[in-house]
């Protein structure tokens, strides 16, 4: 079975190609951003004397940058050379034909705090709504399945990967989409503020554990994370964070090092009733202001619903969850107070 392997010669460091091959078919960890590189089509660079693929898609080669194209649809191809590498060009289902973009979708669901099983009936009837409106990675808020700072979760959280994780793993396998979800974590006697990224066969590619835990808030507190990292997908460098992370520059530039594409943050925006909508604006200012520091598109996802427990008890969820631009440009905002499945198409990449 064809398994490719990075680029490796003396212009390597043209062709940041990173990728393997599953289950029969090839996965891009990384949109790959070069000159060679046309809507709809990636390109492998081979550097093996003899390779084999398994395709069932239109395939075409070229050596030295000369393409020549081989017959359609056919399910294995042989690929020899003799001298410098080949490129092979394929159009591959599942990924998007408009170079550099992504459509996202901001679940901005209702959830009830400790109501697992509702919880995870509304998330797979959004995931629904996304995925018929072209959906290819779809974010849902922080801690979603059980609630913030519900202390029920120090009893009732699951490890990552564990129950609540796997079964959002199999959401993302159902629909072929990746999924950003906001979840409690347990590990030992620690409770986490975690979110995850899956991508559409039911991997998990990244976690993040909320570094900005607002410890006054639950007793005893989440644990505070520590890392601030990025994912290579096949849209590119994908990075998390979680709510008032958002509010920490210091916590913004470290993810501005790591040269991040897309920034996805889960939210759980709350305040009194009588501040709604106008504390709308105030996520809209923390989404803008990310968006410029990490010099990436952010996609901030809030949730419609109440706080149940602590200090915060009877705060109010008002949604208006926030997609922005690398620049802080408003791209979308969602409803207020209400349930929206905002799906938006994202030109995603380094603003530097």
């Amino acid at each position: 079975m064809f398994r490719p392997k990075l680029w490796t010669s003396p212009e390597r460091n043209a062709w940041p190609f990173p990728y393997h091959h599953t289950k029969g078919r090839l996965v891009f960890p990384t949109q790959m951003r070069c000159k060679h590189v046309c809507a709809g089509h990636i390109y492998i660079a081979l550097n093996h004397a003899q390779q084999y693929f398994y395709g069932g898609i239109g395939l075409s080669i070229g050596l030295n940058k000369n393409l020549v194209p081989l017959e359609k649809n056919c399910m294995w191809f042989q690929l020899s050379q003799s001298m410098g590498c080949l490129l092979l060009a394929a159009t591959l289902p599942g990924v998007s034909t408009t170079e550099n973009s992504v459509k996202i979708a901001l679940c901005q669901i209702f959830a009830l705090d400790g109501d697992r099983e509702g919880n995870f009936v509304r998330i797979e009837s959004a995931i629904k709504l996304a995925v018929q409106q072209g959906a290819e990675i779809i974010c849902f808020p922080e801690t979603c399945v059980l609630g913030w700072v519900n202390p029920q979760a120090h009893e009732r959280a699951c490890p990552i990967p564990g129950k609540d994780s796997m079964r959002f793993a199999q959401l993302a396998r159902q629909y072929k989409v990746h999924l950003c979800a906001g979840l409690a974590e347990k590990q030992g006697d620690k409770l986490y503020d975690a979110v995850i990224l899956i991508d559409d066969e039911g991997e998990i590619l990244l976690k993040h554990r909320k570094i900005n835990i607002l410890s006054h808030l639950m007793d005893p507190p989440y644990t505070p994370g520590q890392a601030v990292q990025i994912c290579e997908t096949r849209f590119g460098r994908v990075g998390m964070l979680i709510c008032a992370d958002s509010f920490e520059m210091p916590v913004c530039e470290r993810m501005r090092k790591l040269k991040p594409d897309l920034v996805l943050i889960p939210y759980g925006w709350a305040a009194a009733e009588e501040k709604w909508p106008q504390h709308g604006e105030n996520l809209k200012s923390v989404v803008q202001r990310a968006a410029q520091t990490v010099k990436a598109p952010v996609m901030g996802t809030d949730l419609v619903g109440q706080i149940s427990h602590g200090p915060w008890k009877g705060m109010v969820y008002g949604g208006q969850s926030v997609a922005a631009k690398a620049n802080g440009d408003i791209i979308a905002v969602g409803k207020d107070r209400q349930q929206d499945i905002m799906v938006v198409t994202v030109k995603y990449g380094r603003h530097d």
